[in-house]
């Protein structure tokens, strides 16, 4: 049989092999497109979901509790005794009420310092 080229089966093999690397690599390219347009989407509906928590927080919170938040954001974090001399209350019990409601409605945490209890934003 002129003219016909036999190859090795191991050539085959190889050549099989290396088609089926190409196949593979060609997937896991258009998989990584996928998980990169994924994770962007859910980046944007991250930033979505807490324009619509702000939004809510606002509308849920008594004047009282958006000037504890106003002054939550301005000092990065505060005490009962913080709150109690910004709002002019005799005892400090008022104060550690109404930041403890605040962390309960999930608007601020709480971060313990030997004696001390401190409030931050919790996002």
């Amino acid at each position: 049989m002129k003219g016909k080229v036999y190859k090795s089966s191991e050539s085959l093999e190889g050549e099989s092999l290396a088609v089926a690397i190409l196949h593979l690599s060609e997937k896991i390219e258009n998989n990584n497109r996928l998980i990169m347009t994924l994770i962007r989407r859910i980046e944007q509906l991250e930033k979505s979901l807490e324009q619509v928590k702000e939004e809510e927080i606002e509308q849920i919170l008594s004047d009282v509790d958006e000037k504890i938040v106003n002054l939550v954001k301005e000092k990065g974090r505060v005490t009962a005794s913080d709150v109690k001399a910004e709002l002019n209350y005799k005892g400090t019990n008022a104060a550690s009420a109404r930041l403890n409601k605040l962390c309960s409605m999930g608007v601020l945490k709480k971060q313990y310092a030997g004696r001390k209890v401190y409030f931050s934003l919790a996002r």
